[in-house]
């Protein structure tokens, strides 16, 4: 409901959806909002994920990086990377991005308002709301790019024991 709110609210072309504990890197947002400058059918960019678990951030910035000392949080990291920078690069590269994370995308307004926003009662609402606008899109053969840009860094804490990772996902 809050991410709706701020759609319906924002008065730019565009819109960052972000999770409360993610943190961007200065440049992020600038980065992210290039392929819209460059491809006018772009719709949404997700940036890529990273781990603050292990990492020292001071003023709101990452000012160190490290692995988590935690054993769950060191297998996520490898499962971001395999599924926010791998997988993403992917399906990128032949516009079938079925996921812009919660936790960073950047999308045009124009297009979520149309496609409905996010649905509150959905489980996992940014994929939902991905796929959604792939349909949209589609159904009215309306040119359209879902775009996945590795160099937008945000940073977001992961679980640290079996009964968050649950609740999380």
């Amino acid at each position: 409901d809050a991410a709706n709110a701020g759609i319906n609210a924002a008065s730019g072309v565009a819109v960052l959806i972000m999770d409360a504990d993610t943190v961007i890197e200065p440049d992020a947002l600038t980065r992210a909002a290039l392929p819209f400058l460059e491809d006018p059918a772009i719709i949404a960019v997700g940036g890529n994920i990273a781990l603050t678990n292990g990492c020292r951030i001071q003023g709101g910035r990452i000012t160190g990086i490290a692995l988590p000392r935690n054993w769950l949080a060191r297998f996520q990291v490898v499962e971001y990377m395999r599924s926010f920078l791998l997988f993403r690069l992917a399906c990128a590269s032949i516009n079938a991005v079925v996921i812009i994370s919660g936790a960073f995308g950047l999308f045009r307004r124009e297009a979520l308002i149309p496609a409905g926003g996010y649905d509150p009662s959905a489980i996992g609402e940014d994929m939902d709301l991905t796929i959604r606008l792939q349909r949209y899109f589609r159904d009215r053969r309306q040119p359209f790019r879902i775009a996945f840009d590795p160099n937008p860094l945000g940073w977001t804490q992961a679980p640290e024991d079996l009964p968050s990772l649950r609740s999380q996902r």
